[in-house]
């Protein structure tokens, strides 16, 4: 059966949601130097691979939900705090690794910080940067990304659930490898295995498979997904808030 419009409550997906904001927020960490060099080049390239169709998943599910009152603005009708994390840190883990990628700078909002900096003051610098900016990174996530999502979502949701999933996870897969040969003559580390990994698929393309289908594939087989309740429903946000 097709899905149409707003058919699944604020808290509906809530584990899907929280298990794409864990992967993410590992994400956001391995980028911070000291542990880019401690894990295994697999992993990177697994991340990187798996973030387009988790972020895609995320925002199909997303586009299903029934916010409430739409006189607010979006960052204030979102009320699942794990659907918040899960785009806001998988946002940042892509400009982060866009930054790093193309060595970009923005004057002093930059999260690596000075090599000369002992471990600590680095490791609070990085955070201060990443998940310290939450807020002001969701609001940019509202604004940009969760609307670019919805239209790509848009003919999802046209379809049942199973093939919408399955859609997102194949767009989400296509961009990410349209991004990489569009990467031009960038040859680092991270992007030359991630294009390497379609010529040679062995461990990375396993890990990558588990991180971009294991949080798609959970909220379905839980039986997760609810359709709201019947009845009048709340104009004020916070009374569908996430519990």
């Amino acid at each position: 059966m097709a899905r149409t419009d707003k058919d699944l409550q604020p808290g509906a997906a809530t584990p899907l949601f929280a298990l794409t904001a864990l992967i993410f927020s590992f994400a956001v960490a391995s980028r911070f130097d000291v542990l880019t060099a401690e894990l295994p080049a697999d992993v990177h390239t697994a991340l990187l691979w798996a973030a387009g169709p988790l972020l895609l998943v995320t925002g199909y599910y997303e586009s299903r939900i029934d916010h409430g009152s739409s006189d607010f603005p979006l960052w204030m009708q979102i009320q699942s705090r794990s659907l918040k994390w899960a785009l806001t840190l998988g946002a940042t883990y892509l400009v982060i690794l866009l930054v790093q990628t193309l060595d970009w700078e923005f004057g002093p909002v930059d999260p690596s910080p000075p090599l000369e900096w002992p471990p600590e003051a680095r490791a609070a610098w990085f955070a201060m940067f990443t998940f310290g900016m939450f807020f002001a990174n969701y609001i940019a996530t509202t604004e940009i990304l969760i609307p670019i999502l919805r239209v790509l979502a848009w003919p999802a949701r046209r379809l049942p659930a199973p093939l919408a999933v399955l859609l997102m996870l194949s767009l989400g897969f296509g961009l990410t490898h349209l991004a990489l040969s569009l990467g031009g003559d960038s040859e680092t580390s991270l992007v030359a295995r991630a294009r390497s990994l379609l010529a040679d698929p062995t461990g990375g393309a396993i890990l990558t498979v588990a991180l971009a289908t294991v949080p798609a594939l959970l909220a379905p087989l839980l039986g997760l997904l609810r359709r709201p309740d019947s009845g009048p429903k709340s104009t004020n946000p916070s009374a569908s808030a996430e519990r």
